[in-house]
């Protein structure tokens, strides 16, 4: 594999508010860069981890799509609003969710703002109307249960061998695999 240094950067993981003053960093004599986040397939991974850049970059994704879907709300039908954000906009909102389901609950509060906003065009309610009446209407999830749902699914596959084996090796033995207290006194 050949790398071009011009094209290569480096990303520091830290939570220090002090960062240690490193070395400089080189490949075939040119400086590699120090980057504040960068996207990787689809994710924006910051200094911190905290997913900021990443919601922020949904956020903005959401938004030119979710205007569009406000110009034709006088046009279209309910039915096909609907489509519209569960085909177009919530599987941007839904892509490597199970990564960033712990960021902040402000982070997490704004995706959830951005499918209200989505419910308050498909439904043309009132913009006051309470958030579960608006999902219950759709028969939409929050997406923190779409979120634990996708979780719980990945958990599924990777402990009843659905996924690549590599995976599955990251689990880490449960007590009762360690442990040999509940065969005592079996014979």
């Amino acid at each position: 594999v050949k790398f071009n240094p011009k094209k290569t950067f480096f990303l520091r993981i830290s939570n220090k508010r002090n960062k240690t003053i490193l070395p400089p960093i080189k490949m075939n004599n040119i400086l590699i860069q120090e980057v504040p986040h960068f996207s990787l397939l689809g994710l924006v991974l910051d200094s911190k981890l905290s997913w900021k850049e990443h919601i922020d970059n949904v956020f903005k994704r959401c938004n030119l799509k979710m205007l569009t879907m406000s110009k034709l709300r006088s046009i279209l039908p309910r039915t096909t609003l609907s489509l519209l954000y569960t085909q177009y906009i919530r599987p941007i909102l839904d892509y490597g969710c199970i990564l960033y389901d712990n960021c902040s609950l402000s982070l997490s509060n704004r995706l959830e703002r951005i499918q209200r906003r989505a419910a308050l065009i498909v439904t043309g309610a009132y913009r006051h109307t309470e958030n579960s009446l608006l999902l219950r209407d759709l028969r939409w999830e929050s997406l923190k249960e779409r979120r634990s749902y996708f979780k719980l699914s990945y958990y599924y596959k990777l402990t009843n061998g659905l996924l690549p084996g590599y995976l599955g090796a990251l689990i880490p033995r449960s007590v009762s695999d360690e442990t040999h207290y509940n065969q005592i006194g079996r014979a």
